[in-house]
């Protein structure tokens, strides 16, 4: 993806990353349409190539551009919470709200056969990593007050992540559960699971 450097090609660079986001959220990849995408970021077709190499270079980075969306969009959400029993409840919180409220979010995670391309992975996995270590500070400073007990924090933000995630899929799929029942569950699966243990 092409750099952009003035504030004008920025505001046209999210256009585009946000018209291709909801293309293929709701399209999926091979279906989606250049010349939609186009049209809906007011650009030209030329326009998008002078941006990305070719369709899966601007489908990774609208995934990327979605991803750092829901993040940060997450992270505002916590930040300022210093308690971390109340961090990890409200950020289950968050991240539920957001999957669900997230259209664009759940259409590209449905959509999601082009991530099997290896060229996406260290992409995503950069974005993630960062993710994860704002949170697991938490994580380790309830451990370090006995408030949790002992566990790898990175994992640990890892397996609520992709599992809330995995279960909005599944929601999305069987609607099986509601919204709430799942913070329910996961809030008694992750909360529960990090009380101290007595040996």
């Amino acid at each position: 993806m092409r750099k952009a450097s003035t504030p004008l090609q920025q505001e046209r660079l999210i256009r585009m990353l946000e018209a291709a986001g909801e293309q293929f959220a709701h399209k999926g990849f091979t279906d989606a349409d250049l010349d939609t995408i186009a049209a809906t970021a007011h650009v030209g077709k030329g326009t998008i190539y002078n941006y990305f190499r070719d369709k899966q270079d601007l489908y990774i980075h609208a995934m990327v551009h979605a991803l750092e969306v829901s993040f940060e969009t997450v992270y505002e959400r916590i930040k300022d919470i210093e308690e971390p029993v109340e961090y990890v409840n409200v950020y289950i919180d968050a991240v539920l709200d957001f999957l669900d409220g997230s259209e664009v979010m759940r259409g590209l995670l449905n959509n999601a056969s082009a991530l099997l391309d290896p060229s996406i992975h260290h992409v995503l996995a950069k974005i993630r990593d960062e993710f994860i270590a704002r949170h697991a500070v938490r994580i380790t400073d309830g451990m370090n007050k006995k408030l949790f007990g002992k566990v790898n924090p990175s994992i640990l933000i890892h397996v609520m992540e992709t599992s809330m995630i995995g279960m909005m899929y599944e929601q999305q799929l069987s609607g099986k559960y509601s919204t709430e029942e799942l913070r329910v569950a996961f809030k008694q699966i992750f909360l529960q699971g990090l009380l101290p243990r007595e040996n």
